[in-house]
């Protein structure tokens, strides 16, 4: 046979995503070549996925060879507008030889036996055409899922009824587009994907292979390309994304200003390992605020400020919104408190969560603005607080209430706890009502109801800093139960693979 040398470069360059370059069972080192009745093709395997390229060559007779691939790759370096002569040599060799800079460069290759080849899936017939930007959704939504290895779930992406998702617990992606299949599927990161190798419009279709495991079978261009998808259920992604309209601060992005603000946020200022920033949105416009404290670093924005809120402030990790803008979504919806800000656009959208226990009140004073009583009591419920439950109030009821029976309670605000961000309560008097013995002023020699109300704070402080501490130790021990069980799960899933692999090389 004879074949373009460039095109057996491009065949080597994506089998190289598959073929494992130190292979444990020898026969997954090579890749095999085949010519029938025309046609030839060449593919490698990893027993988890199967990759096979279809060529256009000058052929004589039908061919099959196992070939081992690094060696194979290697002397096919160099000039790629020559031919590739190709011919057996023999019943354990072929002969590969080609014309380099006026002289003939031939060399013999060893092959295996065709019966070590594992079975290859069988390509399912009625594959459903697909568009190419389901490919290209599944690679921009790899980098939402888990890197660690152990969430082999989560590190996968999740393909339902016309949505790809992918998630690694702090941030979420759902791209729209149409996938032509009935059930859901979960597909395991590979450089197949990941590297965008399959990038026209093919097909798909998804069978089940002899051992019970669920495959996806993806065709594109010249390319046929069969996998095992993740087993497990995936998490339940609807109940994180919240109603866009339900949020009260909006920003609108124009798409020039997204493109060149991936460039400015990456290198604004920073202050920590989180690389937070806070957006601001309301009546003052749009603007970015570094978070370093006593930081005047700002970026204006022309982004329209389409919320309800007057003034509202998110701190997150910049990451996320620069990775949103370049998704192409960009309008971010937010609102007060530790709520999940949303991105979304033509794509489809992400979400993703706020670093909590920021307090904005300094990023207010930056601005200039200043906060009504109103805004500060919304903006005071936002802090980080632990809520006082009905059964911590019975425990620290102050004494003033003990005499409720003879005497008139002065109206006093509701008290919260602190918080651990150090927010102060704040209390407030109704004028113009006394503490019950008539004289309105609240001065004479009774009980006050303010140093009852303190020592209840202080009481309850310490209360909550116990629990505090308690809840440290329990999260220690916590975490060094879920590292021993990630290990486990580990060694379980390495030994398992083992076993997989012998029974695929077996035949069994």
């Amino acid at each position: 046979m004879k074949i373009l040398k460039s095109k057996l470069q491009d065949a080597l360059k994506g089998l190289s995503k598959v073929v494992p370059p130190k292979a444990s069972i020898p026969v997954l080192g090579h890749v095999r070549l085949t010519a029938a009745n025309g046609n030839v093709s060449i593919a490698g395997t990893n027993l988890e996925e199967w990759l096979t390229c279809e060529m256009d060559a000058e052929t004589e007779n039908n061919a099959d060879w196992l070939l081992e691939f690094a060696k194979l790759k290697d002397f096919l370096k160099g000039d790629s507008k020559v031919f590739v002569g190709i011919e057996a040599a023999g019943d354990r060799a072929v002969k590969i030889a080609f014309d380099a800079g006026g002289h003939l460069v031939e060399r013999i290759f060893e092959t295996m036996p065709l019966d070590d080849w594992p079975q290859i899936p069988e390509q399912p017939k009625d594959m459903k055409p697909v568009s190419s930007k389901l490919f290209e959704n599944i690679r921009l939504a790899y980098p939402s899922s888990a890197k660690d290895a152990s969430r082999r779930i989560l590190s996968g992406v999740f393909l339902e009824d016309n949505a790809v998702i992918a998630t690694d617990g702090k941030q979420l992606v759902k791209s729209d587009c149409e996938i032509p299949m009935d059930e859901t599927a979960i597909v395991p990161k590979t450089k197949v994907l990941n590297d965008g190798l399959l990038k026209l419009d093919g097909g798909m279709a998804v069978s089940e292979s002899r051992s019970g495991y669920k495959m996806l079978h993806f065709a594109s261009g010249n390319w046929l390309y069969s996998f095992k998808c993740v087993e497990g259920a995936y998490p339940n992604y609807r109940q994180v994304i919240p109603d866009a309209q339900l949020l009260k601060s909006c920003a609108e992005f124009p798409k020039e200003e997204a493109q060149a603000l991936l460039k400015s946020l990456p290198v604004f200022e920073k202050c920590d390992m989180y690389e937070s920033i806070a957006l601001y949105a309301g009546g003052g416009g749009v603007k970015f605020l570094s978070t370093k404290p006593k930081s005047s670093a700002m970026l204006d924005s022309s982004a329209a400020s389409t919320g309800k809120n007057d003034h509202a402030i998110a701190v997150f990790d910049r990451q996320y919104i620069i990775r949103a803008f370049g998704l192409g979504l960009a309008r971010i919806c937010f609102d007060l408190g530790h709520s999940p800000l949303i991105a979304t656009g033509e794509r489809g959208l992400m979400v993703w969560m706020p670093i909590r226990g920021m307090i904005p009140d300094e990023y207010y004073k930056r601005l200039g603005i200043e906060i009504k009583p109103e805004q500060e009591k919304k903006v005071m419920t936002t802090k980080t607080e632990t809520p006082v439950t009905p059964q911590n109030n019975a425990a620290v009821k102050p004494e003033a209430e003990k005499k409720a029976d003879t005497e008139k309670k002065p109206a006093v605000a509701p008290t919260t706890p602190a918080s651990p961000t150090g927010t102060k309560e704040s209390f407030k008097v109704v004028h113009g009502q006394g503490n019950g013995n008539g004289n309105g002023n609240g001065t004479n020699g009774t009980a006050d109801p303010f140093e009852d109300l303190q020592k209840a704070v202080t009481e309850l402080r310490n209360q909550a800093k116990a629990l505090t501490d308690g809840i440290n130790v329990v999260q220690r021990k916590i975490s060094d139960s879920q590292r021993a069980v990630k290990q486990r799960e580990k060694d379980f899933r390495s030994t398992r693979e083992i076993l997989d692999k012998l029974k695929n090389a077996s035949g069994f």
